[in-house]
């Protein structure tokens, strides 16, 4: 694989220690290792801080909530002790080694500065009269995503579009679904649920069984969401996945067949560009058009949602153009800058193709300078809201960090390193996914889940030869639930553990396949200084691992 361009991998630290300060972060400008990891291997250790906690505990008296405190001399010793008790136990992610989640560790530094600078100017992002500087470069960074998510900047539809930063994606889906359901029972049934909540339904006989069109998989805040907002876990309809672990198309159609509108009302259908277990990428283009359909069969409009959480800044690579045109046409679309945009937690944001929905939950506080939204005109209501998004977020209070690490982010990088840095990570996925399937082992085979990964991720499990033939693939096995079934997903999950309490070199992720119940193991590639050598070192400790299990591991189970 071509190696991306210095001008690029240099926004990214090799690794750097977490008391490092900003200043010397900056003056060395990336090339600093930290001491400890100066050999490559990573600080990980799987057992809780206990002598060293124990030993805090016994110097400063720390085993209950205080009533003296510290002195200032005593505190500033503990706080350094602290530190150093952090660094020594907490996680390194070195990118040699680590390919478990969806975090490099420090980030970039844009987006590292960024954050600190929040940090340090304290700022509350809910009003410009405590941080006036924040706001201005909230509005910045919201015209940056809508930019980054296919709205032309010189269209009408541009102005008509908010965007702004969220504490994360699970807080930009709520507020995209709480919009819809008030959209939908306001367009629909002429009750505004804001005002009159589900009593106005009830007093006026409206109600109807309310559905949410999710793909099976789906993040699993849409289950926090579908109880938050009294439309119940057992309302989302679940499209299963296609054998590329994409929403299957077909069976939207089958899912949108079933409803009878007298009965059911769908508020929302939501689609996922970038699954968190496989990253997978919908039909997003598709899936617009089958809704459309059905808003005429139905005979009322249906709000769109794309999460594309994880796989927005991927829009960006050339095979996803369509994609990209498809996502401004979405009505919300949440993606998270603190995942393939680098930039340290909390970091989400949110659009809306139409800033006026947002009256439906805006929410006046005349302390903090809103002005009584419900006397301007749509116009001045989206002027607003697009300067001063603080008056329909959720959370009253948001640090400003988020924003700034943002914004910095995506202007000192700009779309076409970004796109080359996904690009990369997406080819060491795709490096890995071979590399995998054409091991060969003297006991069983490695099943890659999807041979040519949409985006970062590679997903796979081991198969011994015992159990070859209860397996069909990697999708759905025959009899899943069957005691030997079981074994082997048990079989899995004690590899992943041995890698994660005993091999110090290599530290993946693991999880469970929503199709079928199978436990699978997962690398997610984040870091453009992970290498193809990174890689295949650890396919080869992966197989001698397997293979010193021997012939028949599924017995010990």
């Amino acid at each position: 694989m071509k190696q991306l361009p210095p001008d690029v991998i240099d926004f990214f630290p090799e690794h750097l220690d977490g008391n490092d300060d900003l200043e010397r972060i900056l003056n060395n400008l990336f090339t600093s290792v930290d001491k400890k990891n100066a050999d490559g291997r990573p600080a990980f250790v799987n057992t809780a801080i206990d002598s060293n906690v124990q030993q805090l505990e016994s110097v400063y008296g720390l085993s209950g909530l205080s009533k003296e405190g510290l002195s200032k001399e005593k505190a500033i010793s503990f706080i350094k002790e602290f530190a150093k008790v952090q660094a020594e136990h907490g996680l390194s992610f070195n990118p040699r080694s680590y390919i478990a989640h969806m975090l490099t560790g420090l980030q970039t530094i844009p987006g590292l500065a960024g954050m600190l600078q929040g940090l340090l100017m304290h700022g509350n992002a809910v009003t410009d009269e405590v941080s006036p500087f924040a706001g201005a470069i909230e509005v910045r960074a919201g015209k940056q995503v809508k930019e980054m998510l296919g709205y032309d900047p010189n269209s009408a539809a541009f102005k008509q579009a908010a965007s702004f930063i969220t504490i994360g994606g699970t807080d930009a889906n709520h507020l995209a679904l709480f919009v819809a359901r008030n959209w939908s029972y306001f367009q629909n049934e002429g009750i505004n649920v804001a005002n009159e909540g589900f009593y106005g339904l009830l007093g006026k006989g409206k109600i109807r069984r309310p559905a949410i069109i999710v793909p099976e998989s789906m993040h699993y805040s849409f289950d926090k969401i579908a109880n938050d907002l009294f439309i119940g876990k057992d309302n989302l309809i679940k499209v299963r996945s296609d054998l590329k672990h994409r929403m299957d198309i077909d069976d939207l159609v089958r899912k949108l067949e079933s409803i009878d509108p007298e009965e059911q009302k769908v508020i929302a259908a939501v689609s996922v560009f970038g699954s968190t277990e496989t990253g997978a990428t919908d039909d997003i283009v598709s899936f617009l058009e089958i809704i459309k359909h059905y808003e005429q069969e139905f005979g009322e409009s249906i709000w769109t949602h794309l999460d594309a959480a994880y796989g927005g800044p991927a829009l960006l690579c050339d095979d996803f153009a369509e994609h990209r045109k498809a996502a401004s046409k979405f009505d919300s679309v949440t993606f998270d800058p603190h995942k393939q945009l680098w930039v340290p937690y909390n970091a989400g944001s949110l659009t809306f193709r139409d800033a006026r929905t947002l009256r439906l939950v805006s929410t006046d506080a005349p302390y903090i300078g809103n002005g009584d939204m419900n006397d301007m005109s749509a116009e001045e209501f989206i002027e607003k809201i697009s300067s001063h998004p603080g008056a329909v977020k959720l959370p009253g209070s948001q640090l400003t960090g988020g924003i700034l690490a943002t914004y910095l982010t995506m202007q000192c990088l700009g779309t076409e390193r970004i796109r080359q840095v996904i690009e990369y990570t997406r080819g060491l996925a795709h490096h890995m996914a071979k590399k995998l399937g054409e091991t060969r082992l003297p006991f069983g085979k490695i099943e890659v889940v999807a041979e040519n990964p949409d985006l970062n991720i590679t997903n796979w499990r081991y198969v011994p030869n015992e159990a070859s033939h209860l397996t069909k693939g990697v999708y759905h096995s025959p009899d899943q639930n069957s005691p030997r079934m079981n074994q082997l997903n048990e079989l899995n999950e004690r590899i992943f553990k041995y890698f994660k309490e005993r091999d110090e070199e290599h530290i993946i992720s693991h999880t469970k396949l929503k199709t079928s119940d199978m436990e699978i193991q997962r690398a997610v590639f984040m870091h453009p200084r992970t290498t193809t050598e990174d890689i295949d070192r650890f396919v080869d400790a992966y197989a001698r691992h397997v293979t010193s299990l021997g012939p028949k591991p599924l017995s010990t189970t």
